[in-house]
């Protein structure tokens, strides 16, 4: 049995407990806000990744044709030899920048992954 008179103490103590579990709350609710804000932001980020990587190699096809052309033309006469390597080098150029977009696109699903609360588990 307890005290007859505790001065107030017992209703001091709800109400620290009741704060306390206010600021869980709001806690929780900031922490859930975030996470559904770094998912979307991964999946942004992952669905124009993957548009970059297609439109570029949209534009490694036509540069690669661009450079068939070139060397018909230069077999033929029609072109110089400058003309035939700045043909190489833009294919080279569109494919560099493709390698650099499906890198991008790799970084942008661990990232996804890692937003949807994946993880890894070292071997040991």
């Amino acid at each position: 049995m307890g005290p007859l008179f505790d001065f107030g103490r017992s209703a001091s103590r709800l109400e620290t407990a009741e704060a306390l579990a206010e600021q869980a709350e709001v806690q929780y609710r900031a922490t859930v806000a975030q996470a559904f804000n770094e998912v979307r932001n991964a999946l942004v980020i992952y669905e124009t990744s993957g548009e970059r990587v297609a439109a570029i190699r949209r534009q490694v096809a036509a540069f690669e044709r661009t450079l068939e052309l070139a060397e018909v033309r230069y077999r033929e006469g029609f072109v110089g030899f400058i003309e035939l390597l700045d043909a190489q080098r833009a294919l080279l150029a569109a494919e560099l920048a493709l390698s650099e977009a499906m890198r991008d696109r790799l970084t942008a699903t661990a990232t996804l992954f890692k937003a949807l609360g994946g993880g890894w588990q070292l071997d040991g």
